[in-house]
């Protein structure tokens, strides 16, 4: 394993477009480029000629091999919108507006995953709850009620229930 520092790895990427990890001394692929962003490992990508930062034109391609794999991140009005910021010289604002949304993005995602998960354990203890105030273990639900007025109650809790088991899969993408 490779030990981290501070300075990003230095990926020199050759004219016959191979990729070496100066840091392992291997040449190195693009799969393993985006493993490496996914683990969080900070790298640069220079050209071993010309010693030019070609960091975010293999970042762009790793993405478009993502897309071009099924996996669409960014939709065609998303990318068209992008393209136009370079035409209006727009670019610069722009980096600070995803760099600021994506953070945004992320803490949001952190807090709505553990609200979610918060959410789907207290609709099971209300569940087991409103089952054990009824004495109807959840294993005997199919038990029939005495009356026709605890039938059309009980019939209203399970709808009322099942109404927030949908809303609670909505909420945490278990469509």
């Amino acid at each position: 394993m490779v030990k981290q520092t501070n300075n990003p790895i230095i990926i020199k990427k050759y004219a016959n477009r191979r990729l070496y990890n100066t840091a392992t001394g291997e040449f190195v692929t693009l799969e393993d480029l985006r493993a490496m962003v996914t683990r969080n490992e900070k790298f640069s990508v220079k050209d071993a000629k010309s010693g030019e930062d070609i960091t975010s034109s293999t970042l762009a391609q790793i993405i478009a091999d993502q897309e071009g794999k099924g996996e669409h991140l960014l939709p065609d009005d998303i990318l068209r919108q992008i393209i136009a910021f370079y035409e209006q010289g727009l670019s610069s604002n722009y980096n600070e507006f995803l760099r600021n949304s994506m953070a945004s993005f992320n803490q949001n995602a952190d807090q709505f995953e553990a609200l979610s998960k918060a959410g789907i354990e207290n609709f099971n203890k209300f569940q087991q709850s409103i089952a054990s105030m009824f004495g109807v273990p959840s294993a005997e639900s199919n038990k029939q009620p005495t009356s026709t007025s605890e039938t059309s109650e009980i019939n209203e809790l399970r709808e009322e229930m099942q109404k927030m088991q949908d809303k609670l899969d909505r909420l945490s993408g278990r469509d």
